[in-house]
C-alpha cells in the first residue's frame, strides 16, 4: 500500500479483489454513510461493470474515508460496490419492492457525471447493500434468509477464480485531526 501526506492528511493507495471488497461490506469493515443516496444502476449496469472487470478495462477505484474512528466509510464507490455484492449474491433487487417515494432522491439521485445518458430517467431504488448484510456475513446464510421474492436471480456463473483474481484500486483517506484519541 503507498501512502502520502497532504496537509497533515494521510491518504493510502492500493488495491483490493472483489473477494476482499466483498468481505469487508458483508462484514462492515466499510460502511455507507447515512447520507449517501440510493441505489440507481440498472441491472444492465451491474452486467457491463462485470464485464470491464472481466476484459481488464479501467474501473475507478473506491475512496474511503476514515475520521479517526473504527469506521471506513465509502465516499465514492457504492454504485460500484453494490453492484458487486449484487453479482456475488446473484440476487438484483425489483423495482416494485424497492421504489424510492423520497422526492428529494427521485430528483437528484440521477446526478452523477459518470452515469450514462439513457439512465438519467432511471427511477432510484430504495435499496442499499445493508439489505443483504442484516441478513448475514457469508452469501449461503443471506440467501438462506432474505426474501427472495423481492429480488430477480442474477445469475452471472462467475468463478470464484474471477472473484479472487479481479481486483479495483482505492484511496484511503484520514484527514488531520486535532482530536486527542484516548
Amino acid at each position: 500500500m503507498n501512502s502520502s501526506t497532504t496537509k497533515g492528511s494521510r491518504n493510502y493507495y492500493g488495491e483490493y479483489s472483489l473477494k476482499q471488497w466483498i468481505k469487508f461490506i458483508l462484514t462492515k469493515e466499510i460502511v455507507l454513510p447515512p447520507y449517501q443516496r440510493v441505489f440507481i444502476w440498472t441491472e444492465e449496469d451491474v452486467k457491463d461493470l462485470i464485464n470491464s472487470l472481466q476484459n481488464g478495462l479501467f474501473v475507478p477505484p473506491i475512496i474511503i474515508g476514515n475520521y479517526g474512528g473504527t469506521t471506513n466509510y465509502i465516499l465514492d464507490g457504492q454504485q460500484r460496490l453494490s453492484a458487486i455484492l449484487i453479482a456475488y449474491i446473484g440476487l438484483f433487487p425489483n423495482k416494485e419492492n424497492f421504489q424510492s417515494s423520497d422526492p428529494v432522491y427521485k430528483d437528484t439521485a440521477n446526478d452523477n457525471d459518470d452515469q450514462k445518458d439513457e439512465n438519467e430517467d432511471v427511477p432510484p431504488l430504495e435499496w442499499k447493500f445493508s439489505y443483504f448484510t442484516k441478513e448475514g456475513w457469508n452469501k449461503r446464510d443471506i440467501l438462506r434468509k432474505i426474501d427472495k421474492s423481492k429480488y430477480k436471480i442474477l445469475d452471472l456463473k462467475l468463478s470464484d477464480d474471477f472473484w479472487k483474481g479481479s481486483y479495483i484500486g482505492f484511496s484511503l483517506i484520514i484527514p488531520k485531526s486535532d482530536k486527542k484519541t484516548e
